[in-house]
């Protein structure tokens, strides 16, 4: 009986908790902003193929800016340049 009780306390206090984790290990996730906050990031990709020769240098500046309330928009500036 007593270990009936430990599996079903442990079991209902681990569908009560829950952990603040990312759900996708591989991608960026940030905070959303709060309304009229502003964020600029700036991003730059290498990019290039050794068959081919190429080579690419792409920057990106992102603007993102707080809505309302768990809203926010975000837009790119894309610059790039090949040789």
């Amino acid at each position: 009986m007593k270990l009936k009780f430990t599996f079903l306390s442990l079991f209902f206090l681990s569908i009560a908790s829950y952990a603040n984790d990312r759900f996708f290990t591989y991608i960026y996730q940030s905070n959303v902003l709060e309304k009229k906050q502003k964020e600029i990031e700036v991003w730059n990709t290498f990019r290039f193929k050794k068959e081919t020769f190429f080579r690419a240098f792409e920057p990106r500046i992102e603007f993102e800016i707080g809505i309302g309330k768990n809203t926010q928009t975000a837009f790119y500036l894309n610059i790039g340049h090949s040789a």
